[in-house]
């Protein structure tokens, strides 16, 4: 799963830096990564705090990632 979360970043990040999106693209993409940059430092500390994890919070984790990867297919 973190995985997938790092994928998507890369991608966000990828897609950031085109110089020709339009601003309101780019601000969608950047809410987008943003997002998805917090989750990924919950879910770094849930790790290393060997928390439990459950299906809501890897349900949520999964939504998180398919936004993004919608936020980056509505781009193009």
């Amino acid at each position: 799963m973190l995985t997938e979360l790092a994928e998507a970043q890369r991608r966000l990040e990828a897609t950031l830096a085109n110089p020709g999106l339009s601003e309101a693209t780019a601000a969608y993409i950047a809410n987008a990564y943003h997002s998805l940059r917090e989750t990924a430092q919950q879910w770094t500390q849930r790790k290393a705090g060997q928390l439990e994890v459950t299906r809501e919070m890897l349900d949520s984790l999964r939504n998180q990632i398919r936004m993004a990867t919608n936020a980056l297919r509505l781009a193009n």
